[in-house]
Parts: C-alpha cells; sequence; structure tokens
C-alpha cells in the first residue's frame, strides 16, 4: 500500500491511497469524505479522476486536486 499526503490551503489535507501503483486510488480530506479515483490520461505527471468531475494531477511533489470541475486548488506533497 502506498499513501502519499498533500497539504493545501485553509489547513486542507489530502491522504492519496493505492495498492496498485496508483492505477486506481482511494482519496480522503481532511474531513474524511473518501472519493475512488482512477488513474486518466496526463500529459505528465499521475492524473486520476472520477465520473464526478472529482481529479488529482500530481508530479514531482506539487499538484492540483479538484473537488468541483474546473475549480483547481494547488497542493504540495508532505514527506
Amino acid at each position: 500500500m502506498q499513501v502519499l499526503t498533500f497539504s493545501g490551503p485553509n489547513g486542507l489535507l489530502i491522504f492519496l491511497k493505492s495498492s496498485d501503483n496508483f492505477e486506481t486510488a482511494l482519496m480522503t480530506d481532511n474531513s474524511g469524505v473518501v472519493y475512488r479515483l482512477k488513474q486518466t490520461v496526463s500529459g505528465s505527471g499521475i492524473r486520476l479522476a472520477n465520473n464526478n468531475g472529482v481529479s488529482i494531477h500530481f508530479k514531482r511533489g506539487e499538484g492540483v486536486v479538484e473537488f468541483v470541475k474546473d475549480q483547481p486548488i494547488s497542493i504540495t506533497e508532505v514527506k
């Protein structure tokens, strides 16, 4: 199981868990909401999304999460 943690503005925390090298993942925010995501096409890095417009895209410790389509929030990996 791989687990990545990201932080964002206003105390946002994202936990991304995968057991298949991020082909699929469970993304949990710090309010406890869980999103099931699947890998999708990305120019670079890893992008996971679901059919409801929720997505996360990251590369080298930096990324963007969208809880609402076309409303990106910048995030940084916490190591």
